[in-house]
């Protein structure tokens, strides 16, 4: 029960639940010592903690068990790796997200977006598969509404927003 955070370099870096491992990669690939992560614990845990020696001579006197073992590890891992991967897309999903924020607020700076930034933003837009709807509310979150971004855009008209509303 219980749970802890993982971190490295004082860095979190994930969460252990119940039924968790720490330090398994390691003790597949036959490293001993210390990991590169430890865990400071959120709650009361009651954990189990083997010395690595003592349990590869304990699975190599038993077959079964080691198999067992090594079945468990490598599903605790696979999961691992299915979490990063998903949390890496998540976070490059923001990361886009973030560099189009800061290149639509670029652009609108001046108050008019010519065609060539108009066509630039949809390429970045398209490389990098953010849908219409996040633009909408990009726009938005930058104090335009979508018709000002369209007059900008179409008819090149210089829009300023200011606190009262557009002028």
């Amino acid at each position: 029960d219980g749970s802890c955070q993982v971190q490295a370099a004082e860095l979190a870096i994930g969460q252990l639940r119940r039924g968790d491992f720490l330090g398994e990669l390691r003790f597949l690939l036959g490293e001993s010592g210390q990991t590169s992560t430890h865990c400071v614990f959120t709650s009361r845990s009651h954990i189990l903690v083997w010395d690595a020696e003592v349990l590869r001579k304990f699975l190599e006197a038993n077959p079964t068990m080691k198999t067992a073992m090594q079945g468990v590890f490598n599903r605790h891992l696979a999961k691992k790796i299915q979490e990063t991967d998903a949390e890496n897309v998540k976070e490059a999903a923001g990361q886009r997200e973030g560099k189009y924020r800061l290149l639509l607020a670029g652009v609108l700076v001046d108050g008019v977006c010519t065609p060539e930034e108009l066509q630039f933003l949809r390429e970045f837009r398209t490389r990098n598969d953010l849908s219409e709807e996040f633009h909408g509310r990009a726009v938005k979150d930058l104090g335009w509404s979508m018709e000002q971004f369209q007059a900008a855009c179409v008819g090149h008209q210089r829009v300023t927003i200011c606190k009262k509303g557009v002028q």
